[in-house]
């Protein structure tokens, strides 16, 4: 069974600005941008090639961040929306996809 929100706090999430910042966009751009810099850093230190974090950066930046079903979905059958945003990320990085979460768990 799902509980909505608490009644008492949501009065605090009325501002417009703090509603973006916590939208469902804003996670996904947030895990996004955790990932390529994941694969920037790696890359720097020569754990994963130069290449492969461009295309990665490349791919994150062609997901649609406001299509959060296939996270939801995600969410429900593994308990993370982690998951599911990584495999999307791999797919749509192409040849480099399997450097998308390189040893980040």
């Amino acid at each position: 069974m799902f509980t909505e929100p608490s009644s008492l706090l949501s009065a605090g999430f009325r501002d417009p600005r703090l509603g973006e910042l916590l939208s469902d966009a804003a996670y996904v751009r947030g895990m996004l941008a955790f990932e390529v810099a994941l694969a920037k850093v790696e890359a720097l230190f020569g754990i994963v090639p130069a290449q492969a974090a461009l295309a990665i950066e490349r791919a994150a930046g062609s997901l649609a961040v406001d299509d959060s079903a296939a996270l939801r979905a995600g969410m429900e059958r593994d308990g993370v929306p982690t998951l599911a945003l990584v495999s999307a990320l791999r797919q749509a990085a192409g040849d480099a996809g399997s450097y998308v979460h390189w040893g980040a768990t």
